[in-house]
C-alpha cells in the first residue's frame, strides 16, 4: 500500500510539473522581442482620404480695349453706322481721316471722321427732321463777333448736302466709355469743314499761337486744327455749334 501510495504521489507531481513548464514555456514565447518588433513596425491603417476639391477655373480676361484717342476702321464704321444707320460711309481713302479730343469740354471723349453721303441716301441727310445738326463752320459767327444785318424775320437758308460731298461728322461721347458708348448719339454734320493736316490741339496749344492784339475765341475743350481752302485755323465749339477761326498768321 505505502509503495502504491508513493507510486501516485511520485505520478501526479510529475504531471504538475510538465503542466507548469508547458505554461511557462507558452509565457516565454509571447514575450519573445521579435513579437514585440513585429507590432511596432505594423503600418497603422491609412486615413480615410477626402475628395480633392475640383480646381476653380481662372477667370477669362477680356482683351483690353483701344484707348479713346485711337480708331480702328472698324470702330469708326461701327460709330458712323450706329448715329446715321446707312445715310453716310467713312471716307477711308485718306490717312488723317479721323480726330478725337473733348471738343465740346463735358469731360468725355469725342470723334470726328470725314463721311460721304450713302448711295440714294441725299434726301434723308438733308432731312429737317434727322437726328443731326447740319451746318456750315465757316457761317457761324464767333461769339463777340458784330451780328451780321439781317431783314426782320428773315432766316438764313437751311444747309444742304450734295451728293458727292466730303463732310466731317461729329460725335459726342457720353461719360467715360466717350463716344465708343452705345449712348453716344449727339452729333453735327458740318460741310465746308473738310481741309487737310487735320489734327487735335489742346485749348491752351489753340490759344499761344494768336496774335496777343487779336481777340481769342472763347474756348471750351479741345480744336479740331487744319488748313482750310488755303486757310489756316480751327474748328471750335462756342457752346452752341461749331465755328471756323482763321489764324492772323501762320504756324
Amino acid at each position: 500500500m505505502k509503495v502504491a501510495r508513493r507510486i501516485i504521489v511520485r505520478t501526479v507531481s510529475l504531471l504538475t510539473a510538465a503542466v507548469l513548464f508547458t505554461f511557462v514555456q507558452g509565457c516565454a514565447r509571447s514575450q519573445r522581442p521579435g513579437a514585440e518588433v513585429t507590432s511596432r513596425n505594423a503600418r497603422p491603417p491609412a486615413p480615410e482620404s477626402s475628395p480633392t476639391p475640383a480646381a476653380t477655373p481662372a477667370p477669362t480676361q477680356a482683351p483690353p480695349r483701344p484707348e479713346l484717342s485711337e480708331a480702328p476702321p472698324v470702330d469708326l464704321r461701327e460709330c458712323v453706322r450706329r448715329v446715321y444707320g446707312d445715310t453716310l460711309t467713312v471716307e477711308d481713302g485718306r490717312p488723317d481721316n479721323y480726330v478725337t479730343g473733348d471738343f465740346n469740354g463735358d469731360g468725355s471723349h469725342d470723334v470726328a471722321v470725314f463721311v460721304r453721303p450713302g448711295r440714294g441716301k441725299i434726301e434723308a441727310i438733308n432731312d429737317e427732321l434727322a437726328n443731326w445738326i447740319l451746318e456750315d463752320p465757316r457761317k457761324v459767327q464767333e461769339l463777340g463777333a458784330a451780328k451780321v444785318s439781317a431783314a426782320p424775320g428773315e432766316r438764313p437758308p437751311r444747309e444742304r448736302v450734295a451728293r458727292g460731298d466730303l463732310l466731317l461728322a461729329i460725335i459726342h461721347g457720353h461719360k467715360g466709355e466717350g463716344w465708343r458708348n452705345p449712348a453716344a448719339t449727339q452729333t453735327y454734320l458740318l460741310r465746308n469743314a473738310a481741309g487737310s493736316g487735320l489734327r487735335t490741339m489742346t485749348r491752351a496749344e489753340a490759344l499761344e499761337g494768336l496774335r496777343a492784339d487779336v481777340r481769342p475765341p472763347e474756348l471750351s475743350g479741345d480744336v479740331m486744327s487744319q488748313t482750310l481752302a488755303g486757310e489756316r485755323g480751327f474748328l471750335y465749339w462756342n457752346g452752341a455749334k461749331y465755328a471756323w477761326h482763321q489764324r492772323a498768321h501762320s504756324d
